[in-house]
């Protein structure tokens, strides 16, 4: 009776650790940047996972916005339960646009891997990046509720 009371408390005492250790990503000041509305409907159709579908319109999130939702996004991705890998620890550089769905307003990240500032390049297309693993993905923030929905990863190759 004792090892299995034992063996119950070490098992709790594992499941404990393994929810409680953060992801680890690193999101740069200089990179991040809000999506051109003229690359609106092209950048919610990314190359190899599924994007928002049934949008009504575009909106710019404004810097308090995207600093609000960087400030959750790791407490989402530590406690997320899906049947998508998560991203791995790294410094990811992320582009955003803001769309209207159902009356309600959600923003839509794309996060890929990146060091320091932006390049020019980034700053004026959408980067479409086809496959490349968990490394690559996006999630939608609901700005009323202030939670993530639908994280979605690129699949591997």
């Amino acid at each position: 009776m004792r090892s299995r009371s034992i063996a119950a408390s070490l098992f709790l005492f594992a499941a404990l650790l393994v929810h409680a250790e953060p992801i680890r990503i690193s999101l740069p000041v200089g990179g991040r940047m809000t999506m051109w509305m003229k690359y609106a409907v092209p950048f919610l159709r990314p190359c190899s996972r599924g994007g928002p579908e049934d949008v009504e319109s575009f909106w710019a999130p404004t810097e308090t916005q995207l600093d609000a939702l960087e400030a959750k996004l790791i407490t989402f991705l530590s406690s997320h339960e899906s049947n998508e890998s998560l991203p791995p620890g790294t410094s990811y550089h992320r582009q955003y646009l803001g769309f209207v769905k159902g009356g309600r307003l959600y923003i839509y990240g794309s996060f890929y891997p990146g060091q320091g500032r932006m390049t020019s390049d980034e700053r004026n297309d959408p980067l479409r990046i086809c496959d490349g693993g968990h490394s690559i993905w996006g999630v939608v923030y609901d700005l009323e509720s202030g939670e993530f929905i639908d994280l979605r990863v690129n699949p591997a190759v």
